[in-house]
């Protein structure tokens, strides 16, 4: 069984916990001394039995797979 938490943003509207939490980092952030995040949510998709977030890829940028495979 899937289990699916949601939070409420602030005009009530519901929210998978992955995105209110992305949503209250970038908001925390823009109050923050250097203005910088790891990643930023650019946008969501909410499709019943799934989840797909849009995130940045910052430059320069590796995939994990070989950042592994270096170090």
């Amino acid at each position: 069984k899937n289990v699916v938490w949601t939070d409420a943003d602030e005009n009530g509207r519901q929210l998978s916990t992955e995105v209110a939490a992305m949503l209250k980092l970038e908001t925390e952030r823009d109050h923050s001394i250097g203005k910088s995040a790891p990643i930023s949510l650019l946008d969501w998709y909410n499709l019943k039995k799934e989840l797909i977030l849009v995130l940045e890829r910052p430059v320069p940028a590796v995939d994990l797979s070989k950042y592994i495979e270096k170090n």
